[in-house]
């Protein structure tokens, strides 16, 4: 069967196909670049406008990742840096990186197979990077996430395999310098090298040699560093921290749906760890510790009650290679491939929907942005309505939603300083003026609050404007008699 695959299609083809995937999905990454309203908004305060990001994500909510998006800052050093095109163009540059980066690690992680069958594992390897394109797309189309984390974990593999193969120092500096990059890019991150480091010192400590120790024990300082740093520059001034009031039920219906890669590693872990712990095998420990590292960071997760799809997204990267590692070993590598060619089909099927709608997004919310700020322009009053009876919750995102309306306008309107919507607690009794009201649709989880203010509303003479992409507001629009002379 190989001889046959092979008489149409040779091991360079892979490659070449691959660079066409990589190109094909990149052109959509820059195509119609722009803002989308939401988190976008903290580009608009730093590289959007030519300034150095470093202290954002600082302190905020008991949050503390300063690396997150520092990669950005080059942005301030390139002519038209601070344009949306420079910053998916900096994605896409990401991108490319991560897929080079991810293939070259499987590579590594089989090479010990048997040449008769490089042709599958070349294939495998494709497939699994197709599936993983596929997977993260929301990740490498949107400006606001971590992409740096996709590119520096396959490099820190890399180079930890490296390592351990050579026992340069050179290697090892380097994959201590990653780590402590990729600590303070999330908060929980620092699981991942408590676990490799963990593992490696008392399951595998004969078998290192002193600088391999050396680097494993530099993960644990690491990782007091940031503790340390988090518990007396943010823990003991924070009141509130990040939440989204998640259930578990949510988080497993989730991860039942959508992250089902997981729990067939959960079960390859079990008997991994028994293999480990009882019968003392430490031949496979590099790539059990992806595997372990990968579901520890998302247990870490579930016990933050992180419930986005794409929280969990780092662990599927560790964890997969560990998967068709040993699904090959067990010698069932026609199968392995037969199923990578189900999946990518699965995911392939709605993925042109997903690119169309996702251009769609970007070219409607510079429409309603822009038209947007136009109506605040042309109105007397510019109102944000925060009542104060709502609960914590959605005070909160009241105030989130009022702050990046606020920076949206100004940025569109290229103001040098800051103009603020102004707030208001209640409605008045009557509206003489061109008025726009701004209302959070959260608030409609308090049914009865929220009907009689949008009856109030309609009884003033309110429009509601239809805006699909500036998410989480209600826009109203009462023109009055007298603006509609004007």
């Amino acid at each position: 069967m190989i001889k046959k695959i092979s008489f149409f299609i040779k091991e360079k083809h892979v490659e070449l196909l691959l660079m066409v995937i990589v190109l094909s999905f990149g052109y959509f990454i820059i195509k119609n670049a722009y803002w989308i309203f939401g988190d976008d908004f903290e580009f608009l305060i730093s590289t959007g406008i030519g300034k150095i990001e470093w202290d954002y994500h600082i302190g905020d909510l008991g949050r503390l990742f300063p690396m997150a998006h520092f990669d950005f800052n080059i942005l301030t050093l390139i002519p038209n840096g601070n344009t949306p095109f420079a910053h998916f163009s900096l994605i896409l540059l990401k991108f490319c990186f991560f897929v080079l980066f991810t293939y070259k690690l499987f590579l590594l992680i089989l090479s010990e197979f048997d040449t008769k069958s490089n042709l599958f594992i070349k294939w495998i390897i494709f497939l699994s990077i197709s599936f993983l394109i596929y997977f993260f797309n929301y990740i490498f189309l949107h400006l606001c996430f971590g992409h740096i984390l996709f590119v520096f974990f396959p490099l820190f593999f890399i180079v930890l395999y490296k390592f351990h193969q050579t026992n340069k120092l050179i290697f090892g500096i380097l994959a201590n310098t990653i780590s402590l990059y990729l600590i303070f890019s999330t908060e929980n991150i620092f699981v991942i090298f408590f676990t490799i480091s963990f593992v490696n010192i008392f399951f595998n400590y004969q078998n290192l040699s002193k600088s391999q120790k050396i680097l494993y024990y530099s993960f644990f300082l690491n990782i007091i560093i940031f503790l340390s740093i988090y518990y007396f520059l943010v823990y003991q001034y924070t009141d509130t921290f990040y939440t989204r009031y998640t259930s578990l039920q949510e988080i497993f219906v989730m991860s039942t749906k959508h992250l089902k890669v997981l729990y067939i590693a959960l079960v390859l872990l079990f008997w991994r760890a028994y293999k480990l712990i009882i019968k003392k095998e430490t031949q496979h420990i590099f790539i059990d510790n992806m595997l372990f590292a990968g579901l520890i960071y998302a247990l870490s997760n579930v016990v933050l009650k992180t419930p986005m799809q794409f929280n969990f997204y780092i662990s599927v990267l560790l964890v997969l290679p560990s998967i068709i590692y040993w699904i090959i070993k067990f010698r069932y590598l026609k199968l392995i491939f037969i199923i990578m060619i189900l999946i990518n089909a699965y995911y392939l099927r709605n993925f042109p929907k997903e690119l169309i709608r996702r251009q769609e997004v970007r070219k409607e919310s510079r429409v309603q942005l822009n038209s947007m700020v136009q109506l605040i322009n042309i109105s007397d009053n510019s109102w944000f309505l925060k009542q104060e009876n709502a609960d914590l919750s959605i005070q909160a995102q009241e105030g989130y939603h009022e702050m990046i309306l606020n920076i949206y306008y100004n940025y569109l309107n290229e103001l040098p300083e800051d103009k603020t919507i102004q707030i208001i607690n209640q409605l008045p009794d009557i509206i003489t003026e061109r008025t726009i009201i701004f209302y959070y649709t959260g608030n409609e989880e308090n049914a009865t609050l929220y009907n009689e203010t949008i009856q109030k509303l309609s009884t003033l003479g309110f429009i509601n404007i239809e805006y699909k992409y500036i998410y989480g507001l209600h826009i109203f629009v009462n023109f009055g008699n007298d603006a509609k002379n004007r």
